[in-house]
């Protein structure tokens, strides 16, 4: 991941360095660069093509997929600690309900390291914390939507004291909507039960360990509002994380990554 984030940083930079004419026109062939949108320009087009924007305190869980080694080593202790994934996910209103820190969701015995090393390992994927957090969130009248931030949500707010064109909902002070796209009000409502096949690759050319690898794919579910839902597709990778220390805790680096398999009603 950040390999990745350094190249396209690298990139973005050439193309910014390359993009500044420093000779005329007629000279190098490129373009004169277009004149950046300003705040409030920003805002103003914003405020003139969404039907709602919000504050929204979205229900979130965190998820941690983690090794158990049953050893007396604590080299390994610490390395299966230092080496535990974490995400976040949306969550239903229904789903957050149903669940507590500990949820297990998956357990699976790695029965390939017994046979292949002899050790004596489980992974196990579980909720491990449960928090509600500030989902920026503006929305077109046919259900687009896309995140923002803190700073142009307050800009659409501070125009809206001007402009008027916006009424916050009754049931949700932060819910602003257009007149005639009341039904936005339940954007965020729905629960889509999300099958996700989580599996780990090695940079490496030990045979065993990718076999350990494919034998220790795990399936789970996870309750998330139909409009996230809506924006995934089957067959998508929803994340690829590095293993953080699995160059120091294993024999090879490593990455985990969540693939959609399903959705459920």
């Amino acid at each position: 991941m950040a390999f990745g984030k350094t190249l396209k940083a690298i990139v973005l930079s050439a193309a910014l360095a390359l993009g500044a004419c420093s000779a005329p026109v007629y000279l190098t062939g490129c373009n004169p660069p277009v004149p950046k949108e300003t705040r409030e320009e920003k805002a103003q087009r914003l405020y003139d093509e969404i039907a709602a924007f919000v504050d929204y305190k979205m229900p979130t869980v965190e998820v941690t997929a983690k090794k158990t080694s049953f050893t007396l080593d604590p080299g390994t202790w610490l390395g299966n600690e230092a080496k535990a994934i974490h995400w976040e996910f949306p969550a239903s209103q229904t789903y957050y309900d149903s669940v507590r820190d500990g949820t297990e969701l998956a357990e699976q015995f790695n029965t390939a390291a017994l046979w292949l090393e002899g050790d004596i390992e489980t992974y196990k994927i579980t909720i491990t914390d449960k928090m509600y957090r500030d989902a920026f969130v503006m929305i077109k009248a046919n259900g687009d939507w896309a995140a923002t931030d803190e700073k142009t949500l307050d800009d659409l707010i501070a125009l809206n004291t001007s402009r008027g064109e916006f009424q916050p909902s009754l049931g949700n002070p932060t819910f602003y909507l257009r007149p005639g796209n009341e039904n936005l009000e339940n954007f965020f409502e729905g629960n889509v039960m999300l099958v996700i096949e989580s599996y780990k690759t090695n940079y490496t050319l030990d045979l065993n360990k990718h076999l350990e690898n494919a034998t220790n794919h795990m399936r789970w579910r996870i309750g998330v509002p139909e409009f996230f839902a809506d924006s995934v597709e089957v067959g998508q990778d929803l994340d690829t994380q590095f293993v953080d220390w699995s160059w120091v805790f294993s024999k090879s680096p490593s990455q985990v990554t969540l693939e959609l398999i399903a959705k459920e009603d």
